[in-house]
C-alpha cells in the first residue's frame, strides 16, 4: 500500500506544480465528522463486521451480515 501512497502522492504534486490541476481544500465539517464516527461504530459494534470485513459473511449466506448491508 505505501508504494502506491508514494506514487500517487508524487503524481498528485507534479499535476499541481505543473498546473494541469489545482488542490481546492475544503474546510472540515466536525458535526458530519462525529455523527458519521458514532454511526460507524455503533454498526460495527452491533453487527461486528466492518466495512471490509462484511463481504465475507455475505458470500457465505450469513443473515445478519446481509441485513447489515456488507
Amino acid at each position: 500500500m505505501l508504494p502506491g501512497i508514494t506514487v500517487g502522492a508524487i503524481g498528485v504534486h507534479g499535476l499541481v506544480d505543473s498546473e494541469m490541476t489545482g488542490l481546492h481544500i475544503k474546510p472540515m465539517m466536525w458535526g458530519g465528522v462525529i455523527v458519521g464516527g458514532i454511526f460507524f461504530g455503533v454498526g460495527i459494534a452491533v453487527l461486528g463486521y466492518g466495512t471490509g470485513t462484511g463481504a465475507a459473511p455475505c458470500g457465505e449466506g450469513r443473515k445478519d451480515a446481509v441485513v447489515g448491508g456488507g
